[in-house]
This record gives C-alpha cells, structure tokens and sequence, in this order.
C-alpha cells in the first residue's frame, strides 16, 4: 500500500471512529419525545447516581433506566417505519432497524453513552456482577448500533461487547428471562466477520427460549432463525412473540416488539 494510499485508509477509519457528536442524556431526556413516565424514573435514577458516585447498585439502576429509555426510542422508530411501510416484504421488515433516522440514533447514542458510563462504574466495584456486565453490552450494542456495523466494527464495538455478553453468560446465563443468552444470540446473528456466528447465536436463542419463551426471546429467536432460512420455523417462533406477556424487561417496549412479530407474519416474502 502506498504512503498516500495509507493516509487516506486511516483517516476514513478514524472518521469511522468518531463517535456522534450527541447532546448529553439529561438534555435528550427534557426533550420529552419519549415516554413521559419512563424518561421522568430515568432522570430520578441519574440524579440519585450522581448523588452516589461510590454506590455501585445506584449506579446500576440508573443503567438500567437509561437503557430502557433508550430501546423505547429505538423501537418505536422501527414500528414508525414499519407503520409508513404497510407493504414492506420481509426482508425489509426485518431490516427495518436499519431505516431509523439518524436522528434517533443520536438520541439513543447519547442515552447510551450516559448509561455505559454508569455500567462500567457498577462493573468496576463489582467485577462479577452479571447485570453489571450485561448492561455494558447492552449500552454497547445500541451504541454500535446507532453509528451503523462498518463504523461499529473499525470502531472495536464488535470485541467489547463480545467480551462484556460472555462474561455475563459465564455469570448467569438464565439471569434475567435469559438476557444473557439472547443478547448473547442476537449479537452473534447480526454481527458482521469476524463475531457474525449464526449457528451460535441459534443455540444461544434456542437455549433462552427453552429457559423463558417470553415475548423477546422468542421474537429473535424467530429472527436469527430466518437468518438462515427457516422461515416456517420462524413464525413459529414468532406467533409465540405475539402471544406472549410483557415482562420487567419490556414492559416499556412489549407493544412495539408485539407490533413487530406481527408483521413479520403478515410480510409478502
């Protein structure tokens, strides 16, 4: 590679690198675009964190809430596309995260930021904690999400994340309706070379929704299965989404996820 050639490969890498330029999570939250009720617990959360620095639990907490806040902004704007897409096939339907304004992204990039901060906090006064673990993946995976997988993957994304779902899955793979597991299984069926691990992710999905076969475990399930073309049983998978309960978990974004099952069902292919 010549000396020209190199410079402007690693200055588009370093352009990927760069994160959004985001507002702070406090500023997205007094924007009120999100669920009022979630986004007033999530700002009560961040204030008692920051009031707290060296409790690891509070910081936790507010973690969680971010993180929540967050996948409720990224889900609707799923169900918004899908909604102005009544005819979509299914391929675009399951591709529809792919379709979330760059706004959003930007907001959930910001919520995220804040709630990895409060993860890595947790993490680092309780190594084995698996929900500390588990909420560094989950605020990594938005956050690779919101910049896009070329950008995610020259950015290191892929590794971090890798790392923070096995510890999780080391500590408790069954914790928390199996979050461990299933993140463990989307992450690993829409991850590009080198993590991508569709098999993987198959086992690591079939053994959340053998544990819990609650409503998001079996809506990806039902996904990383059609990844490889098992659509009938795909929708079986995703016939249970529909008729799942909401759990903790999603009891923010149960009608969203439900929304999407679907119409992954009704979608021509």
């Amino acid at each position: 590679m010549s000396r020209v050639a190199f410079a402007v490969y690693a200055a588009l890498a370093l352009a990927a690198c760069a994160p959004f330029e985001v507002p702070p999570a406090e500023a997205t939250l007094r924007e009120e675009r999100g669920d009022r009720a979630l986004e007033t617990r999530t700002r009560a959360a961040i204030t008692a964190a920051d009031a707290a620095p060296a409790d690891p639990k509070a910081a936790l907490v507010a973690s969680r809430w971010l993180f929540f806040a967050a996948d409720w902004r990224m889900q609707r704007a799923i169900c918004e596309w899908l909604r102005a897409h009544p005819a979509a096939a299914r391929a675009d339907v399951l591709a529809a995260d792919e379709r979330v304004p760059d706004g959003v992204r930007k907001e959930v990039a910001s919520l995220c930021q804040r709630g990895l901060e409060f993860a890595d906090r947790a993490a680092a006064k309780l190594p084995g904690d698996v929900d500390a673990r588990l909420h560094q993946a989950l605020h990594t995976s938005l956050l690779a999400w919101s910049q896009g997988a070329a950008k995610a993957l020259v950015a290191g994304y892929g590794r971090t994340i890798g790392n923070a779902v096995d510890a999780a899955v080391a500590i408790d793979p069954l914790f928390d309706g199996a979050a461990p597991l299933r993140l463990a299984g989307r992450f690993r069926s829409q991850a590009p070379w080198p993590y991508g691990d569709k098999p993987a992710a198959e086992r690591a999905l079939r053994r959340a929704v053998q544990a819990t076969p609650n409503l998001v475990n079996c809506l990806f399930y039902g996904d990383a299965l059609a990844a490889s073309e098992r659509f009938a049983e795909a929708e079986i998978e995703w016939r249970a989404a529909v008729g799942a309960r909401s759990d903790a978990g999603t009891q923010w974004t149960g009608e969203f996820l439900r929304e999407q099952a679907r119409r992954r069902l009704g979608a021509p292919q």
